[in-house]
């Protein structure tokens, strides 16, 4: 039986439990960084179920007040990537951002990650900087998407 499924608005313990299955991820990280990163700070976060089981979650917030709205994170659980699950919380995402009167939609993701940085060029982001890590697979990617 293949994916049917949904998203919708969640909660952090929610996208903690999908963080915790990602393996690429730090055990912990949302929880120890949540508050401080969006605390009150106008937020969102979207999560992606089948039947009642969580495969996905998006979380962003009004990181620097000059009307972009920043993906702060995004996860999707291995076994279930390349089902439309990220093009679907990035949808919610960006809906969000646009009700509440952002004009561009910021992240930023690692040179090694290739998939998502495909995903980027594919639904419209534009690079627009890279902070360089000794590394080059660590250097991080700007991104953002005009609203």
């Amino acid at each position: 039986m293949g994916l049917e499924f949904i998203v919708r608005e969640g909660s952090l313990d929610e996208a903690n439990m999908v963080h915790y299955r990602i393996q690429e991820f730090d055990e912990g990280y949302l929880e120890e960084n949540f508050e401080k990163r969006c605390g009150s700070k106008t937020h969102f976060i979207a999560i992606a179920e089948d039947r009642g089981i969580m495969l996905g979650y998006a979380i962003g917030y009004d990181r620097e007040s000059d009307g972009s709205f920043y993906l702060w994170m995004a996860g999707v659980v291995p076994t279930c990537r390349r089902n439309g699950i990220l093009t679907a919380l990035m949808k919610a995402y960006e809906e969000f951002a646009r009700k509440n009167g952002f004009k561009k939609l910021e992240l930023k993701t690692r040179n090694s990650k290739r998939e998502m940085l495909h995903w980027l060029v594919k639904n419209g982001f534009n690079f627009t900087a890279a902070n360089y890590r000794e590394d080059i697979k660590d250097t991080e990617i700007l991104a953002e998407k005009q609203l």
